[in-house]
């Protein structure tokens, strides 16, 4: 099986202007990891290179991007697209990336797509968000920044019953120290009464510097500004009064992806887990 990313390294390195020979010090900076695969491709140190301020920052991250996918099974086991599991979230939420932005970032999308409690599997939820993160950096490489849209259509106070301290802590843990991309920006969409117990939930979890990242917006917006403040019509989908297709297809296209990617997750789980044996 191939784990190697689907996206042109060669046109990576000219997008981001980085110099190859910053990728070969960041393999050498690796080796003392003994928890770190020794034959990560070059296509992903650059994007722990770019997601990174210089090589021995990027060397860290990576120590804890393993550190976190070995020691947190529940959320980074069983990532085959195909697994009751995986497929089950995928019935019941919207996953999906969208167009780069003009600026040059990628743009992530999740939801429920129903209200009903019992549907929401908290840990497999988060499993599924990092594998739809995965597709993107495997397709795409990687990007200026990386904005999350959180729609919290649907979430209700039961859904906040199903989620967990420890998976919650291992998911800004993952997403603050860990990420092989670069948070621009979170985007909270929909907000009602419910976010002020979700906000309650994750702060402890999050640094000032993430919390100032994130962008709360009610119902019932002005998307014709928000478009025009935070992400334009063509990197939304209709739903938002962009100009990509609706969220549905957006999504079925998503899940048609994963599908296709089934070989590169299964291998890319196999490599992670190799120093761990």
């Amino acid at each position: 099986m191939s784990c190697d990313m689907r996206f042109d390294y060669e046109e990576a390195l000219k997008r981001q202007h980085t110099d190859e020979s910053d990728v070969f010090e960041l393999r050498e900076k690796i080796r003392k990891y003994s928890h770190v695969p020794t034959k990560l491709s070059n296509k992903k140190l650059l994007c722990f290179l770019h997601a990174c301020n210089g090589v021995d920052d990027a060397a860290k991250v990576i120590s804890t991007y393993y550190e976190v996918r070995q020691s947190c099974p529940a959320v980074f086991s069983n990532r085959d697209p195909l697994s009751n599991e995986v497929q089950q979230c995928l019935e019941n939420q919207y996953y999906f990336h969208m167009p780069n932005t003009p600026s040059g970032y990628s743009v992530i999308y999740h939801c429920l797509s129903n209200n009903k409690a019992s549907n929401y599997k908290f840990d497999e939820a988060c499993k599924t968000f990092f594998m739809t993160l995965d597709s993107l950096l495997c397709t795409q490489g990687p990007s200026n920044g990386l904005i999350i849209v959180f729609d919290m259509k649907n979430v209700g106070y039961r859904h906040l019953l199903r989620t967990t301290i420890d998976t919650l802590r291992t998911f800004f843990h993952y997403l603050q120290d860990a990420l092989p991309a670069r948070l621009e920006a979170m985007h909270i969409m929909n907000c009602g009464p419910v976010f002020n117990l979700v906000l309650a939930m994750i702060k402890p979890f999050m640094r000032s510097e993430i919390i100032q990242k994130m962008h709360l917006h009610p119902c019932g917006i002005d998307y014709k500004k928000f478009h025009k403040e935070h992400i334009p019509s063509s990197c939304l989908p209709s739903d938002f009064e962009g100009q990509l297709d609706s969220i549905i297809e957006l999504h079925k296209n998503h899940c048609e992806m994963l599908a296709r990617l089934r070989e590169y997750f299964i291998a890319d789980e196999k490599e992670a887990n190799l120093c761990n044996a």
